[in-house]
C-alpha cells in the first residue's frame, strides 16, 4: 500500500466519522428545536411544518444534518458500504447520547459506558477485518 493510497482510506474514514459527529450533534438540537410549547398544538399540516422550519434553532442544525448527508453519500463512493454505514451511524449513536446527556444534563451510567467502548471495539473489528480482506 502506497502513501496516497493509505492517505485516501484516512480521509475517507476520517470523513465518516465526521459524518457522524455531524449528526449526532444535530438530531438533539433538532429534536429540541422541533419541540412545541404544547403538545395539543401538534399536527401534521403545512402551518406546522412550516412554523418547524422558521424556527432557527431548529434550521440550522438540519442544514449541518442535510450537508452532512450529502458528505456521507459523496464518501458512500470511496469506502465499502458495510463499514461505511457502521463507522458513521455508531459515531452517530455515541455522539448523539454524549450530547443529549450534555443538554439534558443526564449522567452517563456505567452501563452506557461499557456500551459505548463495544460499539467503538464492534467497529474496529469490522474496519479492520474489510481491510484485510481487501489485502
Amino acid at each position: 500500500m502506497d502513501f496516497q493510497q493509505l492517505f485516501n482510506e484516512y480521509y475517507v474514514y476520517g470523513g465518516l466519522i465526521l459524518v457522524g459527529i455531524m449528526w449526532g450533534i444535530t438530531n438533539p438540537l433538532m429534536e429540541m428545536g422541533s419541540k412545541t410549547q404544547n403538545l395539543e398544538q401538534f399536527d401534521i399540516s403545512l402551518k406546522f411544518f412550516l412554523s418547524i422550519f422558521t424556527r432557527i434553532a431548529f434550521l440550522l442544525p438540519f442544514i449541518v444534518n442535510q450537508l452532512a448527508s450529502v458528505l456521507f453519500n459523496i464518501l458512500l463512493g470511496k469506502a465499502p458500504l458495510t463499514t461505511a454505514q457502521a463507522i458513521a451511524n455508531s459515531c452517530s449513536s455515541v455522539v448523539t447520547l454524549a450530547t443529549e446527556s450534555i443538554i439534558k444534563k443526564k449522567p452517563i451510567t456505567i452501563k452506557t459506558v461499557l456500551g459505548i467502548a463495544f460499539v467503538t471495539f464492534g467497529i474496529y473489528l469490522c474496519v479492520t477485518s474489510q481491510n484485510e480482506k481487501t489485502k
